[in-house]
């Protein structure tokens, strides 16, 4: 997903959470579940289906704003590391090699949870 995708999911995201509609769409589901005849047991499981991603969706959400802020501080770190300052100011070379550490945990971790919402 590009970062382009992402702020646009957000939005719409925060969209549907501002106008009260993911929560009108479920309590919608949940009545047409109720109020369904299980002789068609695949209308039943569609359903069912997509009232659970919509469930799911505040854990997505959740994920795709942490990558967001992270990438957000990896960005910044990185900047820091790779301008004329950080020589300046990080003068201790255990601190610097430390920083680049962090850097590349910070890397991994983003591929993690890139990994993650694309499983969804």
């Amino acid at each position: 997903m590009t970062k382009q995708q992402e702020l646009k999911a957000r939005e719409l995201i925060a969209t549907i959470k501002n106008e009260g509609l993911r929560k009108a769409v479920l309590e919608d589901f949940e009545e047409s579940l109720k109020g369904l005849m299980l002789y068609d047991d695949s209308i039943a499981s569609v359903i069912t289906r997509i009232a659970k991603k919509l469930e799911k969706t505040d854990y997505k959400d959740r994920l795709i704003a942490e990558k967001a802020e992270l990438d957000e501080r990896i960005q910044k770190l990185s900047d820091f590391i790779n301008s004329e300052k950080f020589k300046e100011i990080v003068k201790d070379f255990k601190e610097r090699y430390d920083m680049r550490r962090q850097l590349l945990a910070m890397w991994g971790y983003s591929t993690a949870l890139k990994s993650r919402i694309e499983r969804f």
